[in-house]
Parts: structure tokens; sequence; C-alpha cells
């Protein structure tokens, strides 16, 4: 049975193989590159690991990142844009903090003109949807990037958190926490 989350809800993951879909719709004929990414972080060597279009996978294909044909119905959504897949077996023990974002490719472009953007995570093994989070709509999007959700992982556990709460940032790398950013090594 698939849950529906909000804002700053909280579900533990059970599943170790996971697919993550991202789903949006463009309205008044306008067009923006937006880009999903996921920053997988090691705390101890204050490194940061990014996957995206750009980096497709990484970890040992642990992360990978997918972008699906055209009009592909999938997720709730009319057409899921970019998905990932998350291995649980396969991620480093030393990845303790997964960052799921979205950013407008230029800063000039901003979320005004998105709606019905959410995210979907499936179990891989069993193909059954865990859950749905549809990013609220806030005075804010006129931002250009979300920071949509977290995913907590300690020993064998891990917790997905939606956060939903949109940004102006210069970069992609403005994004991740300032103290990867400054003292740490940040791959993309």
């Amino acid at each position: 049975m698939s849950l529906n989350l909000t804002k700053n809800e909280t579900v533990n993951l059970v599943q170790k193989r996971i697919l993550i879909g991202f789903g949006w719709e463009l309205v008044g004929g306008s067009y923006i590159d937006i880009d999903a990414s996921i920053f997988c972080i090691n705390p101890r060597n204050l490194q940061v690991i990014t996957v995206n279009s750009q980096s497709s996978e990484t970890l040992s294909g642990a992360v990978k990142y997918y972008e699906p044909d055209e009009n592909v119905f999938m997720f709730g959504c009319t057409n899921a844009k970019q998905m990932f897949t998350i291995d649980f077996n396969l991620l480093p023990k030393n990845i303790k903090t997964i960052k799921i974002v979205l950013k407008t490719h230029s800063q000039k472009d901003n979320l005004c003109n998105v709606e019905n953007c959410a995210i979907n995570i499936r179990d891989l093994d069993s193909d059954e949807e865990i859950l749905r989070y549809d990013i609220e709509e806030d005075d804010n999007m006129g931002n250009n990037g979300i920071f949509v959700a977290d995913i907590f992982c300690q020993k064998d556990e891990c917790q997905f958190k939606a956060i939903g709460k949109s940004v102006k940032v210069r970069n992609l790398k403005k994004m991740i926490p300032w103290k990867y950013r400054i003292f740490g090594k940040c791959i993309f």
C-alpha cells in the first residue's frame, strides 16, 4: 500500500532497492530545463558524490540516473521526467545521508510555471509503489531549486523525510550543505 506524504513527514524505508521517479508539468507553453540530482554524503570524510544527468552512475552502481522516453506514464504523472535507482545493498556504509534536489538548469529560470511536481518511490523487487510526495507549491516557487527530500541511512535502516523547501541558488553546488562545500570534497 502506497503512502502519500506531506511536507516534513518521515517514513521508514525497509526496501533494499528502490526507484525514485520525478514528474512535473509545465504550464503556459513554457520550456524550462529542470535537473534532478542526488547528493550522497559521507560525513566522516566530508565528501559529497553527485548523481544526475551528467554523471549517470556512481558508487559502483549503487545509484543510477535514468531519463525515460517521452510520454512514459509512470507514478501517476503523465510524463515521468527523470528517475534514479538506489540499491542500498551496494551503497557504501559510509554514506549516511542522501539529499534529493531539483534545480532549473539556468539561474534565470524559476519554478513558477511548474505544477503537479511529485516524487514517487517504488520497490524495485516487487514493483509496488511505496510512497508519493506531491511537492506543494508555496510562495517561494519563484525560486529555481527545491530540496525535495532526504534519506537517512543508519546500519540496515533508512528513513525518507519529505522536505519541499524551495530556494534561489546560483548553481547546483550551492545546494550542497555549506560545511561540505567549504571543508570537504564535492564530486560532480
